[in-house]
């Protein structure tokens, strides 16, 4: 995705980093990264699949993405290999082709969006209070968005 002022992988990496340090729930994968190739959903969902052989599979996205599911490829597979969940998101519809398929679920409503983050940014205005502490420093520190 082009977005304007975007920054670079190794940053966007370093970022998430951040922003899990010290929670111990979560663990990142470069496996889209590593791919030489153009990286799909279900590539990616057969990758951890194969991975985790005993495991279920989550996929969580937000109502926005919702709405696209048809035109994923490979969409129908994706919801068989994984539980799909799509969580309500300020100004969108819970709704979906695949109702029948997918779990909606309710969670507390922030109404902040990356692009407004940017634009924070941008502007110069504080993001402490809706970023992680870390990786706000590390934002500040290597000037990315301005």
């Amino acid at each position: 995705k082009d977005i304007e002022g975007d920054i670079s992988i190794a940053d966007r990496l370093n970022l998430l980093r951040h922003a899990l340090e010290g929670d111990s729930r979560f663990d990142i994968s470069t496996f889209e990264l590593d791919s030489k190739r153009t990286s799909y959903t279900i590539d990616t969902v057969r990758y951890f699949a194969d991975k985790n052989k005993d495991d279920e599979l989550f996929f969580l996205a937000g109502a926005d993405w919702g709405k696209t599911l048809s035109e994923w490829k490979e969409a129908d597979e994706i919801l068989d290999m994984v539980t799909f969940i799509i969580a309500s998101r300020p100004g969108w519809e819970m709704n979906s082709s695949y109702k029948e398929k997918v779990k909606f679920v309710d969670i507390p409503l922030i109404d902040i969006s990356s692009s407004q983050i940017r634009q924070r940014i941008k502007d110069r205005k504080p993001i402490d209070h809706i970023v992680p502490a870390s990786a706000a420093a590390y934002i500040r520190d290597k000037g990315l968005y301005r």
